[in-house]
């Protein structure tokens, strides 16, 4: 894994590639926020091995890997890190969800947890 500063061109990168703001729609983006921080991570394929665009409050860092199963440990244990630090999970991109609800009309008695009310007694 090699850390790359913002600014600097990623290797064998052209800057715009690692660039967030143009960053393609179907690069999978996982927002965080915590008060009023926001953190985005970017996956990114690269010319050679894989990036991971982490921007904080509009400050892009950028880290490469040499294959994707080191990025996606590297992101789990970061996204771990968040969550256990008060960052919120608040949305991912692209939307992959193509169709509407399939239901056509809203459940209205269906219990679908119905194990999880627990028992009622009646005090006979």
């Amino acid at each position: 894994m090699e850390h790359q500063t913002p600014g600097a061109a990623p290797n064998a990168e052209s800057a715009a590639e690692s660039n967030p703001e143009t960053a393609a729609a179907h690069d999978p983006t996982w927002t965080f926020a915590r008060a009023e921080d926001e953190l985005t991570i970017v996956r990114q394929a690269a010319s050679q091995g894989c990036a991971l665009i982490v921007v904080l409050n509009d400050s892009p860092k950028t880290y490469t890997f040499r294959d994707e199963r080191s990025m996606v440990r590297f992101q789990a244990d970061m996204e771990t890190l968040l969550t256990h630090t008060g960052w919120s999970f608040v949305g991912f991109q692209p939307e992959r969800r193509g169709r509407r609800d399939r239901r056509t009309m809203p459940r209205m008695n269906e219990r679908r947890r119905w194990w999880t009310d627990g028992w009622l007694f009646s005090g006979k």
